[in-house]
């Protein structure tokens, strides 16, 4: 008696992005290592590039056919575009002049946008267009909609989730994403953020062109607003600064005219359907917050929307409530007013925040000390800077979570703090006359010079305080896959800085702090393969090193 042949599969050459990311054993099965069938987690494999200086010229993607077969993926795995070609010659020279892979020559930029005392503004016509309209039916777009069903694009909206929701999670829930029938360009957008996950090579400059005029061509919708946001964080993160700037400030104008500015426009909406309302009050947030990171690390980075007065949306819930707080009872009572005023915060209790409304806390001090102008309120702002470390309650400040994972909102707004730190105190500073020479870094450029300090000593230490603690942050977790592109630069800034304080050989400096620069160019070289404004800031903040002093030695 003959027995049939166990089936055996042949191991892939390599482990799974998610095993490798985590530094455990993998069993290499293309259909689905265990590891990752058991947490019910994507699993993809990508050709190893160990022995390699660089990314290959070519990354293919391992026992991945319903990727490559999917109609809407065909024409991306085309010949490489800019974007990949960046990645690809990470260690090359670089034009330094040429901050743009790829620009868009269809979108100007308008002024920014200024609003006056909210009484004056909350009766527009976007808001009365909310109000008014069903409930069910104004997020969605007058275009065509795309439920996904096919199982190659359904994979890259779980990757979406599973690897970029985290840092800016402001769109619907998964399911609830999938059953909302959302647009065409929104979806195809999403996919060809998770390709960054595969292979950045199949993110052609030509396929974003297409999502963007697909965007632009939709109907004024939540969706148009979210998509415009999704390709500003696109667009910085490929080194295309004037692309993103306009994309923010269309997010922007869009927003307004929704009147997402305003709680009635989630409060409409709250007692049919809070998941929608609460994604309201993400998208208005995210905005907020975007538009105060692209102010703070872009060249010639400025708000592009300013307002007498906090708007009084209601701060988001918890991250890991993915039902979005579906009742009344749980609906967020402090708004992003309420922290702006100092006499509420005496009121709040440490768990009425969430880690997004930490964050959002974070966002509008780091817009008051980049606004900053004079030495009267630098006081002032520096408690307010202090008072928030304190207040943050013992369990959010633990950022490395039990299971190995960063609490992205916490982890942000933390960093958003050590930036809003150096914003206040680097301009009163020793350190400007050590700055070096940054203008071929992308996003590395401190505030300009404010007014002297009687005790500019003191500015310093604060300065050199927030940037090793950008590093401290930094090296949490080895893991850069749900890393936000703005953290590579933040990581430019801090790195900047340390430069500087090396460069004034200043007293109480040690060989072991060059440890915290090392981890700041090992970051970023990481976040090099995703990301290719991460790839050329690194490869300029080592060209600036040899610069500064042929004697400092890093090691990354």
């Amino acid at each position: 008696m003959t027995s049939t042949p166990r089936p055996q599969h042949t191991p892939a050459p390599v482990a799974c992005l998610n095993c490798r990311d985590k530094h455990v054993k993998c069993d290499g099965d293309p259909a689905g290592c265990s590891r990752c069938t058991a947490s019910n987690v994507p699993c993809h494999y990508l050709p190893s590039r160990r022995g390699r200086r660089c990314p290959p010229k070519s990354q293919s993607l391992i026992d991945c056919p319903d990727l490559i077969s999917s109609p809407t993926m065909m024409d991306l795995s085309s010949q490489p575009g800019p974007v990949s070609q960046g990645l690809s010659t990470c260690n090359t020279q670089v034009n330094s002049d040429d901050y743009s892979f790829f620009e868009s020559p269809n979108i100007g930029i308008d002024a920014a946008v200024y609003l006056p005392p909210q009484s004056e503004y909350c009766s527009v016509t976007g808001l009365d267009r909310i109000l008014n309209a069903d409930s069910t039916a104004f997020l969605s777009c007058q275009q065509q909609t795309y439920p996904p069903s096919d199982s190659g694009e359904a994979h890259l909206i779980k990757m979406f989730y599973y690897h970029f929701y985290p840092a800016h999670p402001f769109l619907l829930p998964h399911k609830d994403f999938l059953k909302s029938g959302p647009p065409r360009y929104l979806v195809d957008l999403m996919q060809l953020i998770s390709l960054h996950y595969i292979s950045p090579n199949l993110v052609t400059g030509d396929r974003i062109t297409q999502i963007q005029t697909a965007v632009q061509e939709a109907s004024l919708s939540v969706e148009k607003a979210q998509a415009l946001l999704l390709l500003c964080i696109a667009f910085h993160a490929h080194v295309a600064p004037q692309a993103a700037k306009a994309c923010l400030n269309q997010a922007v104008n869009y927003s307004l005219q929704l009147g997402l500015h305003c709680r009635d426009a989630s409060d409409s909406v709250m007692a049919l359907d809070p998941v929608r309302a609460e994604s309201l009050r993400r998208t208005w947030w995210e905005i907020f917050v975007v538009d105060t990171l692209l102010a703070a690390v872009q060249v010639d980075g400025t708000l592009q929307f300013t307002s007498e007065e906090t708007p009084d949306v209601p701060l988001p819930c918890e991250l890991e409530q993915d039902t979005h707080n579906r009742g009344h009872d749980t609906c967020p009572s402090i708004t992003g007013r309420d922290l702006d005023q100092s006499r509420h915060l005496l009121l709040f209790e440490e768990s009425d925040l969430s880690s997004l409304g930490y964050r959002v806390e974070a966002s509008i001090i780091l817009r008051k000390c980049l606004l900053a102008a004079s030495q009267e309120p630098i006081h002032a702002l520096d408690a307010t800077i202090s008072r928030w470390f304190h207040r943050l309650p013992s369990n959010k400040r633990v950022i490395l979570q039990c299971n190995g994972e960063l609490d992205q909102m916490t982890f942000q707004a933390v960093m958003l703090m050590h930036c809003a730190s150096i914003y206040l105190h680097f301009p009163r500073s020793r350190l400007l006359a050590f700055l070096p020479v940054t203008r071929h870094i992308f996003c590395s450029v401190p505030p300009e010079v404010i007014s002297c300090s009687a005790v500019p000593q003191l500015h310093t230490n604060k300065v050199i305080s927030a940037a090793v603690d950008l590093s401290n942050i930094a090296s949490l977790s080895t893991s850069v896959l749900k890393q936000s592109p703005f953290f590579c630069c933040v990581l430019v800034l801090s790195s900047i800085i340390q430069l500087a304080c090396h460069s004034a050989r200043l007293e109480g400096l040690h060989s072991t702090d060059l440890h915290f620069l090392g981890l700041n160019l090992g970051m970023l070289k990481s976040l090099g393969e995703l990301w290719a404004i991460a790839a050329v800031s690194e490869s300029r903040l080592r060209d600036v090193v040899k610069e500064v002093s042929g004697v400092i030695g890093i090691q990354s």
